[in-house]
């Protein structure tokens, strides 16, 4: 993919598309040294897939506090482990400290997010 920066476009005004187009954004270090205090992964332990819908309708219900949730797919789509983003610190240690915690009752296994983690993360 090529990169794309034009101080005077002649094409000014001219749309892409997603197939055409792709964006990489990378943390800045700030970012990345907060977020430990305000992120765990999650893992359901299910025989099948656990939609991101279901962890959310948990989320809202469960911790009631606001909570990013983004699954983190792997090639099978089966995985179930998911990224919790919280605002501050307290929320995120509450969510940590009080588990297990169920989601349709299966087991969710939160562990502290890390920044050193590549490739598939093992609960």
């Amino acid at each position: 993919m090529e990169s794309i920066i034009v101080n005077k476009s002649p094409q000014k005004g001219k749309w892409f598309s997603c197939l055409e187009t792709s964006v990489k954004l990378s943390p800045c270090a700030s970012s990345v040294k907060a977020m430990p205090s305000c992120c765990l992964y999650g893992k359901v332990i299910a025989p099948m897939a656990v939609d991101e819908t279901s962890v959310l309708d948990f989320v809202a219900k469960s911790w009631k506090k606001p909570v990013t949730v983004v699954p983190m797919v792997d090639d099978m789509k089966t995985s179930n482990v998911f990224k919790f983003g919280f605002e501050n610190a307290d929320d995120r240690n509450r969510a940590h400290i009080n588990g297990p915690w169920c989601i349709r009752g299966f087991i969710l296994v939160l562990q502290a997010w890390t920044p050193s983690v590549d490739g598939a993360i093992t609960f």
